[in-house]
C-alpha cells in the first residue's frame, strides 16, 4: 500500500517528469557496450511512470495497489472509492446542527470543510478534497484582483466541521444566514462533494433540472462521451 496523497507532494509532478526526461536521454545516449542491466533498469523505470493507469475521483487520491502487468513492469492503479449521490431532507436543530445521511458518514469520519457555494448554497467537502483545492488557490498570483477575491471567498467562508456521535455537523451561523437555512435543509450529493440547500432554493433548482428540453440545449455543447 502506498499512502494516500503521495502524489500530491509539492513539485512531485515536475520532479517525476524531469526524472523521466533525463532518464530517456540517458537511455538513448547509452553506448552499445554498456551493460544490459542498466538499460533494463531505465526501461522499467520509465514504463513505471508513463504507464500509470488512473481515474480521478471524488474523495481525494488513494493509491490502492501496485501490480505487475507487462513483463515485470509495475503499474499503479486508482479507483473511485466513494461518490456522493442522491438528495435528502434533514432538519437543523436550534444550534444549527445538521444530520448527515448515514451513507455519507463513513466518508466524512476524518472531518470535512463547509464553504459557500456559487448558487446561494453551501458546499461540503472531504478534508483531502478541500486541501487539494486550497493548494491550487494558493498557487494563483495575488497580483490579480480576481484571485484576491477568490481567496477571500474560498478561505473566509470556509469552516472545518466534524461529525458528532449522532452523525451531525455544526453549520456556522454566517453560513446558515448566507444559504437561508432555518429549520430544514436539503442535502444533495453531486459526485465529489455535497451541496446543502434551503428547501425553497432547491425546489427552484429542481424545476430547472426537470426541464428536459432546456437540458438538451444547454448540455449539448459538453463533451460527455466515454
Amino acid at each position: 500500500m502506498i499512502p494516500a496523497g503521495f502524489f500530491l507532494c509539492l513539485g512531485a509532478y515536475n520532479g517525476v517528469l524531469r526524472w523521466g526526461i533525463e532518464g530517456s536521454t540517458q537511455l538513448l545516449n547509452t553506448k552499445p557496450n554498456k551493460s544490459a542491466k542498466f538499460r533494463r533498469k531505465w526501461t522499467k523505470s520509465l514504463a513505471f511512470w508513463f504507464l500509470i493507469d488512473y481515474t480521478v475521483f471524488n474523495c481525494g487520491l488513494k493509491w490502492i495497489k501496485v501490480e505487475r502487468r507487462i513483463s515485470g513492469v509495475l503499474i499503479l492503479t486508482l479507483k473511485v472509492e466513494h461518490m456522493f449521490l442522491g438528495q435528502y431532507h434533514h432538519a437543523l436543530d436550534e444550534k444549527g446542527r445538521l444530520t448527515i445521511p448515514a451513507r455519507f458518514r463513513d466518508i466524512l469520519l476524518d472531518g470535512a470543510y463547509v464553504t459557500q457555494g456559487f448558487d446561494k448554497n453551501l458546499k461540503l467537502q472531504t478534508e483531502p478534497a478541500f486541501e487539494a483545492m486550497a493548494v491550487k488557490v494558493n498557487r494563483l498570483s495575488e497580483t490579480n484582483p480576481k484571485i484576491r477575491k477568490l481567496r477571500r471567498l474560498f478561505f473566509a467562508s470556509a469552516g472545518r466541521v466534524e461529525l458528532d456521535r449522532l452523525g451531525r455537523v455544526l453549520i456556522p451561523q454566517f453560513l446558515r444566514d448566507f444559504a437561508g437555512l432555518d429549520k430544514e435543509a436539503v442535502i444533495v450529493g453531486v459526485g465529489e462533494s455535497i451541496e446543502i440547500w434551503c428547501p425553497e432554493a432547491w425546489q427552484k433548482q429542481l424545476d430547472e433540472l426537470n426541464d428536459t428540453e432546456a437540458n438538451a440545449q444547454q448540455f449539448a455543447e459538453l463533451d460527455l462521451s466515454m
